[in-house]
């Protein structure tokens, strides 16, 4: 299984999107067989969320059904953030897809503790193991 990576535009300065690609030979890419990585960078508050907001909202309407955010440059997430990453997790599972984090420092896990977040949705420590997963849903 062999993947390709296209990089995206800087959405803003606190998110990058890539999209990995299943290829296989001449095999058409739909959004079935695709998954969407986001990292995400620095700080995740009130202040920085709307970008964010309105680009998974986007990408999730616009068929995407699985998404790995990175988050392992994320320095802080407030509650705002926390409640984006929960309405993008109940968006795409509306949709039949599902949404994992990857590489969650301890500091961001010690913020996520309170929520239970990682009962909601999965973290991950290894991009292939989020694949993995995610091609199997």
């Amino acid at each position: 299984m062999n993947y390709l990576l296209k990089n995206v535009q800087p959405i803003s300065m606190n998110i990058i999107a890539t999209e990995i690609i299943k290829t296989a030979q001449q095999e058409t890419v739909s959004h079935e067989n695709s998954i969407m990585y986001i990292k995400l960078y620095k700080i995740m508050d009130i202040d920085t969320t709307k970008h964010i907001s309105t680009f998974l909202k986007t990408v999730i309407e616009g068929g995407v059904t699985k998404i790995i955010i990175d988050l392992i440059q994320l320095s802080f997430i407030d509650s705002t953030g926390i409640g984006i990453l929960i309405n993008s997790a109940k968006m795409i599972r509306a949709n039949k897809g599902d949404i994992v984090l990857l590489n969650v420092s301890d500091s961001i896990e010690e913020i996520f503790e309170p929520v239970n977040l990682e009962s909601f949705i999965p973290f991950y420590s290894e991009k292939l193991e989020a694949v993995t997963f995610l091609q199997n849903k």
